[in-house]
């Protein structure tokens, strides 16, 4: 929840996918980093983090 800087109505906001997109390309972009890189990169980062410690990622009755 935020206050819309336009209206003053305290209200939820949210934004679009290509916005977040955007946004991913940009910081990373700045951070310097060189190697190809999206959003869907942290997916992958995320699932790796939750394989080393032993979670178990397949869906029961797949």
């Amino acid at each position: 929840m935020a206050i819309d800087p336009r209206s003053g109505v305290l209200r939820s906001h949210h934004i679009g996918e290509q916005q977040v997109r955007r946004s991913v390309s940009t910081a990373i972009r700045a951070a310097g980093i060189h190697k190809k890189a999206s959003c869907h990169t942290f997916r992958h980062s995320f699932a790796t983090n939750l394989l080393k410690r032993g979670t178990d990622l397949q869906l029961d009755g797949c």
